[in-house]
């Protein structure tokens, strides 16, 4: 049997419902308003060359069977289907009925008819032993305990089959230069709000947290998205993320939000990387995979 005919009925994945011990409600604290669905449009469109690489480079190709842990409003799963080809598969697992609606209506719009898409927390995955590839972004750093997660996700991955981590690095300080104060501020504010994310610092350590999941044949690298015009895309994701994690900041006792001036700072960076002529970097991207 063709491996894209193992899904033909993406809806059976029952034992994906329920909530997994690794993954509760609480997992993304940023988040689904309107606010939050726009940014990550945003984000998918500046992250999109960076994974696309990232998969080919790891091994994604025609034909394989692929589980896309964490798959938001299915960017990441629909990127991977093109990938995989219409003798694959993709399944797409998120918890928000919302995105996974935005999904399904997404790669229905496409007429993408070799990926799937289903409601439920990041999942228990008994039962589903032979993908030939797990992968996601952003995924590990919401997770209170990655090492278990991610221990607990390749229970579903065939023998020689592959595991694919897009994460950021939040710590990493983003620059520019010539040096402008208000991106020096933003980084910083963004640096230590990131922080009480639960899982920073396995994405901070990869190679020591794929270690530590019993993966050993490994490849980590990372890239740095560079913006270099003041219309660029990029800023409106660094304001929009500033602005997603103001409350996470207030919680956790962050100061800088005021300073920053939220509702103007996109354009005031625009207006201040025009003046200065500067360019600017984002955060780090840690891109890693290993084979099981």
């Amino acid at each position: 049997m063709p491996m894209g005919e193992q899904h033909e009925n993406p809806g059976q994945l029952s034992c994906f419902q329920g909530e997994a011990s690794l993954q509760g409600e609480r997992s993304y604290l940023l988040g689904y308003s309107e606010a939050e669905i726009r940014r990550l449009l945003c984000q998918a469109e500046m992250l999109r060359p960076i994974t696309e690489r990232l998969l080919k480079r790891a091994g994604l190709c025609e034909g394989m069977r692929v589980l896309d842990m964490g798959c938001g409003m299915g960017d990441v799963t629909l990127l991977a289907a093109a990938i995989v080809g219409p003798t694959g598969f993709v399944v797409g697992v998120d918890r928000s009925g919302e995105t996974i609606g935005l999904a399904r209506q997404r790669a229905s719009e496409r007429k993408v008819g070799n990926a799937g898409f289903e409601v439920a927390a990041l999942p228990d995955m008994e039962g589903l032993k032979d993908f030939d590839a797990v992968i996601g972004r952003y995924v590990l750093v919401h997770q209170p305990d990655p090492v278990a997660f991610l221990r607990d996700i390749l229970k579903c991955v065939k023998p020689g089959g592959l595991i694919v981590c897009h994460e950021a690095y939040p710590r990493f300080p983003i620059c520019s230069s010539p040096p402008l104060q208000i991106w020096q501020d933003v980084g910083e504010f963004l640096r230590k709000a990131a922080a009480h994310l639960p899982g920073v610092d396995a994405c901070e350590d990869i190679q020591q947290t794929f270690e530590q999941s019993g993966l050993r044949k490994r490849e980590i690298y990372y890239e740095i998205p560079v913006i270099q015009h003041p219309q660029s895309e990029l800023i409106e994701w660094v304001a929009s993320s500033a602005r997603t994690f103001a409350p996470l900041a207030e919680a956790n006792g962050v100061e800088g939000a005021a300073v920053l001036d939220l509702p103007t700072f996109e354009q005031r960076s625009r207006d201040a990387m025009r003046k200065a002529g500067s360019h600017l970097t984002a955060w780090l991207q840690v891109c890693a995979w290993a084979i099981i």
